[in-house]
């Protein structure tokens, strides 16, 4: 009835049509030939709802995104790899909470689809014009990818977006 805010956040996609759907196989075996490529990672899923998606009664603006040195804040410590900052301000009339996710592509020679999502924090409760600083920090496993050739996880070198 509108007296509290929505918060919930999908944690799959829904297809657009049932073409973009996995269908089911015969005798009850389902075979998952998309490998990493699912739902938001898929480049031709088509989503009606993304992977993410939710509703507000609010908007909210992101600003400053920038990467910081680890071991500068509480959310991001010296145990982290790569940490980034952002504001997050409620430009709406209502209150309500943000939850700011950070994607991020491995370099081409890690094979992984791209974006991948790595991170995400929810706001506490702004009022309209409140604003909040998030802080992700990443773990070098969040920015490594398994490499069958070593039988072990390893940080890409290259160039993250």
């Amino acid at each position: 009835f509108g007296e509290v805010a929505p918060e919930g956040r999908l944690p799959l996609a829904l297809p657009e049509t049932e073409d973009d759907a996995v269908r089911p196989g015969l005798s009850g075996d389902v075979y998952y030939s998309e490998g990493l490529e699912t739902s938001y990672r898929s480049r031709r899923f088509k989503a009606a709802f993304p992977f993410g998606h939710g509703l507000a009664y609010t908007d909210f603006s992101y600003s400053g995104l920038s990467e910081i040195t680890c071991g500068t804040d509480a959310k991001c410590g010296a145990d982290c790899a790569m940490c980034f900052l952002v504001e997050v301000r409620n430009v709406g009339h209502e209150a309500g909470k943000a939850l700011p996710q950070l994607y991020l592509s491995l370099p081409p020679a890690a094979g992984a689809p791209r974006p991948l999502l790595k991170g995400f924090h929810k706001t506490a409760l702004l009022r309209p014009g409140g604003a909040e600083v998030v802080i992700i920090g990443l773990k070098e496993r969040d920015v490594s990818f398994y490499d069958k050739s070593l039988g072990n996880f390893t940080v890409p070198t290259g160039t993250f977006w």
